[in-house]
């Protein structure tokens, strides 16, 4: 998924610009414009957070993230995929 840091004065996070349409994160229910503000329940501050915790290990794994969407929050269970070689 392609990302954006979101920082106004009520919301953090990251928004999902784009996504690839065979990944992991279309696949769990995610959509361009929602607003990606937790991992596992833990704050997200922006894309770089998000990629941070997209360590070698985690392929396979699977976590929660909190999402805005239209001005509701949800929970969606994801599993990280494989990170592409190109």
């Amino acid at each position: 998924a392609g990302l954006h840091p979101i920082r106004n004065s009520a919301t953090h996070g990251a928004m999902v610009m784009s996504l690839d349409d065979s990944g992991p994160a279309k696949a769990a229910g995610l959509h361009v414009g929602d607003i990606i503000v937790t991992w596992n329940g833990e704050a997200v501050h922006g894309p770089r957070e998000l990629i941070r915790k997209l360590g070698p290990d985690s392929a396979g794994t699977t976590v929660t993230l909190g999402i805005l969407s239209g001005g509701a929050e949800r929970d969606v269970s994801i599993t990280i995929g494989e990170k592409p070689l190109s």
